[in-house]
């Protein structure tokens, strides 16, 4: 795959004394004159082996290369790739038109998808397929005009949510209740979906639906619609438990049916999180192991929880190497990976290799809600004080009773830098009834 830029010109020189990089056309599209980024890889080259593995005949096979262009330069969510360039940029970008293509022709191979791209490509300097920019430069309306793509809906089924209509009048469903459940379907695709219906299904025998199944009718693209059914628990339906339901969508189109799992919220959550903290010694992280510290937080009297957090706790927060005051002491976090690990065996990664240079963590609390990734943090943010988003969230791992041993673990996976595990806290929020 060559490159080409989207928009704006690199904004560095590869070499000393480069000639200038070029730009690209947008918001204007890609024409005939665009020239391909400087660094891309031209071609002929030579190919040693199969796709399997196996060896070619004795020197190989030429093979023309590149094959074609697509955009770099462009913005992305990633941080730290906005704009993202080279060649690892142009290929996804590839990717990402060939499943416009794939979206609209559903049942298209991938020899059709080549055909299309080959034909369409706007041929750039030198005129021809040439080891330079192969085929041209894709453009995404020019290849889906020539697949005739067609408008094709697909309907999922969205979370529902609950309006209780027996029992202590509050406006949770608990057990021994009966809830009517508003359960959107939503239309994701380009093209308006008719012949809409859902099944909904239970397969715990403590819960209910009714009816199976409704009809939604038409839903045009990019819009939804709801429909309600009735969800019954029996009296010994555990507290706060999930309650997971099947979701099978039909539809008029190629993408039908869609099968999901939806969730139903139980119980009352209590007003206040049950906290549950790690008070034992400082326990030294052993250098460049894998197998890391743990430590074990026992959990009693809480079932299913509605919430969790954790914490890496401190009484004063300070980046000084050694300190005994913070959570975390190390003297480069970034060698560090945190997990932590349910009494049911599920793992969540909290933090994987952050800050760069910093030291130590204290007072950080790792919450599915927080506005900021951990992955984001910058030795800036040391000693990263605060609310986080852990790497891995936490919710999965409250979808079983939540009573048992916890275990946090801190591995060093570098050489030279060493620390403890002082203070760490698993903060839980129960139900009530």
């Amino acid at each position: 795959m060559a490159a080409a830029p989207a928009a704006t010109a690199l904004p560095f020189d590869l070499e000393p004394g480069d000639p200038p990089n070029p730009s690209g056309p947008f918001p204007k599209p890609f024409t005939t004159a665009q020239k391909p980024e400087r660094f891309t890889s031209d071609g002929p080259r030579r190919g040693f082996f199969n796709a399997d593995g196996s060896p070619l005949a004795a020197g190989g096979v030429v093979r023309q290369k590149p094959d074609i262009t697509a955009a770099d330069g462009v913005s992305t969510s990633v941080a730290g790739f906005s704009p993202f360039f080279g060649t690892s940029a142009a290929a996804p970008h590839a990717a990402a038109i060939a499943a416009l293509v794939l979206s609209g022709n559903p049942g298209a191979s991938t020899a059709d998808v080549r055909e299309a791209f080959n034909a369409t490509a706007l041929d750039l300097t030198p005129a021809g397929v040439d080891a330079r920019t192969g085929a041209g430069v894709l453009r995404a309306d020019r290849v889906l005009a020539f697949t005739g793509a067609t408008p094709q809906p697909l309907v999922v089924a969205g979370e529902p949510t609950l309006t209780p209509v027996t029992g202590d009048g509050d406006a949770f469903l608990e057990p021994g209740e009966t809830a009517t459940a508003h359960l959107p379907a939503v239309n994701q695709g380009d093209g308006t979906a008719t012949g809409v219906s859902v099944r909904l299904t239970s397969a715990d025998p403590l819960a209910t639906v009714t009816p199976r199944t409704r009809a939604y009718g038409s839903i045009a693209a990019g819009t939804s619609k709801s429909k309600d059914f009735t969800v019954k628990l029996a009296a010994s339906y555990p507290l706060g438990k999930p309650l997971a339901l099947s979701a099978t969508v039909t539809f008029a189109g190629v993408l039908s049916p869609q099968t999901t799992t939806v969730h139903l919220g139980t119980g009352e959550p209590a007003a206040t999180p049950t906290t549950f903290a790690y008070t034992g010694p400082a326990l030294p992280i052993p250098d460049n192991d894998p197998a890391g510290a743990s430590v074990t937080l026992p959990v009693s009297g809480i079932g299913y929880a509605n919430q969790l957090t954790f914490s890496i706790d401190g009484t004063t927060c300070t980046t000084d190497v050694g300190s005994t005051t913070v959570g975390i002491d190390h003297s480069y976090v970034s060698d560090l990976v945190g997990t932590l690990s349910s009494p049911g065996g599920q793992t969540a990664s909290l933090f994987v290799r952050i800050g760069l240079t910093a030291n130590n963590m204290c007072q950080v609390v790792f919450d599915d809600a927080a506005a900021k990734p951990i992955s984001f943090a910058t030795s800036a943010d040391a000693p990263f004080t605060g609310s986080w988003r852990p790497n891995d969230p936490l919710a999965p791992l409250a979808q079983s009773p939540v009573d048992g041993n916890w275990t946090f673990t801190v591995a060093d996976v570098a050489a030279l830098d060493t620390g403890s595990i002082r203070a760490v806290s698993l903060h839980v929020r129960g139900f009530v009834h």
